[in-house]
């Protein structure tokens, strides 16, 4: 599109980063089309495998999610109001999981209300399907402007775009219409950008002349409000971006293995007629009514081929011999599954166990999950420095100059052997470790851990004894026993 005016540099840059965000979107949802050399292939092949799809590529973002779960944030109150008041608990999860499918997406904070209380907030995730965050060009590391592109209740296309000065809110009712600067009621101020002179085509010095017009709003946070999750620096690549040659291939196989198994799995006799003889009834079989289209017969465009497949079928073409095809190899078609799945396994750095199952055991298992493993831990590192500025930043919106450390712990990134983990937090715990300290290692959130902690200086210890019993597959620990490895004392 054309990129005469800074609006124009904002919109074809969201555009490129969603059309980017939804090819991969597609590979993980399983919708991503497969490629055949003719069309009357592809019709064959939707025709009979449009419910079907194996999905691995999926595993690939799963495998990596599964680890990459924030446990705790530390014990700060201020932050952990803020991860609580925005559902952060949970909200965290989809966020990864969206920043692994398209390799980037940002949270965005900002006050609730401007004129409403200081510790109300918001951090909000948004994905590269709508939002786009643009660096100078000269520093990577520094946010230059971000934008989000969304669709009002009343159908307007908005953009939001924030500098490092302030936010400007524009909508328009149609792709064809003018753009107009809106607040963020999405009340119009003005008339179109194009009569007001604020134009131009950069994004900053645009926001700039709306912010003097007072056409947008200004604000003092000395940066952009917005903080990009990435999986790697200083643009984010999609966890998929070596999958969806493997996928589309796995796709197809499916969907022509659906295509072509009725004549693959059933002996297929055929007899070739002297064109001078009659044809005769040959099957040994009683009719079997087509389960799904009732009534359907060979050449009646119910099938996929007026040569029909199954048991006691018999072809018959004009000629003179007989003969019979045996059953295709379902060898053939696994083998070349668990190529694709190979391929798609090393080149994504998962352990082919996480897309096919059947893990080994053992020191096998670890040697196996050490790519995944060296994964998850890259992600954690970059994930974690984003979540504790935009958390640092949130804290100082809420009580400004204060300190409020964040402290961030992860579910565990490799392979746990659970009751080799419980023999080792018994020992570190007899070595003077704290407790608490010691649970939250095991995976365990901070706020659970307390609970469990008070409960037991108490004498309760029902919950923690059962949870640590179905980690280890053994019977629930002795109360006493159990008080004794919390470095509690024995009483009551």
């Amino acid at each position: 599109m054309s990129r005469d005016t800074w609006v124009d540099v904002v919109v074809d840059d969201l555009e490129a980063s969603a059309s980017e965000a939804d090819h991969y979107g597609a590979i993980y949802s399983g919708d991503l089309d497969e490629i055949w050399s003719s069309a009357r292939l592809a019709r064959a092949a939707a025709r009979a495998g449009a419910e079907l799809e194996l999905n691995l590529a999926a595993r690939i973002v799963d495998a990596a999610l599964n680890r990459l779960t924030i446990t705790g944030v530390g014990d700060d109150e201020v932050i952990g109001a803020l991860w609580d008041r925005n559902d952060l608990r949970f909200e965290h999860i989809e966020a990864h999981r969206w920043t692994l499918v398209h390799g980037h997406g940002a949270l965005v904070v900002w006050p609730a209300d401007p004129d409403g209380p200081a510790d109300e907030v918001d951090i909000v995730f948004h994905p590269a399907t709508e939002l786009v965050v643009h660096r100078d060009p000269e520093d990577a590391r520094i946010v230059d402007w971000a934008a989000r592109s969304f669709v009002d209740r009343s159908g307007r296309d908005r953009l939001v775009v924030w500098t490092d000065a302030g936010v400007a809110r524009l909508a328009r009712q149609g792709v064809d219409a003018p753009w107009v600067p809106v607040d963020a009621a999405g009340t119009e101020l003005a008339g179109p950008l194009t009569t007001i002179g604020a134009m131009g085509v950069d994004p900053v010095e645009g926001v700039d002349r709306l912010i003097e017009a007072d056409l947008a709003d200004p604000h003092d946070l000395a940066r952009v409000p917005v903080f990009e999750l990435r999986t790697r620096h200083p643009r984010g690549v999609s966890d998929l971006a070596t999958a969806a040659g493997p996928q589309a291939l796995i796709a197809k196989l499916v969907a022509a293995d659906a295509a072509v198994i009725e004549f693959a799995s059933f002996p297929q006799r055929y007899f070739l007629l002297d064109p001078a003889t009659a044809s005769g009834d040959f099957g040994d079989f009683d009719d079997i009514s087509d389960p799904v289209t009732p009534g359907a017969t060979a050449g009646s465009g119910s099938e996929l081929t007026s040569l029909t497949a199954g048991p006691g079928e018999l072809w018959t073409v004009t000629a003179r011999e007989a003969g019979q095809f045996d059953p295709a190899r379902a060898a053939e078609f696994i083998e070349r599954l668990e190529f694709y799945a190979r391929h798609m396994a090393a080149a994504s750095s998962t352990p082919v166990h996480e897309l096919r199952g059947q893990p080994p055991s053992g020191e096998a298992l670890r040697a196996a999950d050490e790519p995944l493993v060296r994964r998850v831990r890259d992600r954690q590192a970059r994930f974690e420095a984003t979540w504790r500025d935009a958390l640092t930043f949130a804290a100082d919106l809420v009580d400004p100059g204060a300190d409020h450390p964040v402290e961030i712990t992860w579910s565990p990134a490799e392979f746990v052997d659970r009751a080799e983990a419980l023999d080792e937090a018994e020992r570190k715990v007899r070595l003077g470790v704290p407790p608490a300290e010691v649970l939250v290692e095991l995976g365990y959130e901070r706020e659970t851990v307390e609970g469990w902690i008070a409960a037991a200086s108490q004498g309760d210890t029902r919950d923690i004894a059962l949870t640590l019993a179905a980690m280890s597959d053994q019977p629930p620990v002795d109360t006493a026993e159990l008080r004794a490895m919390l470095g509690l004392a024995t009483g009551g």
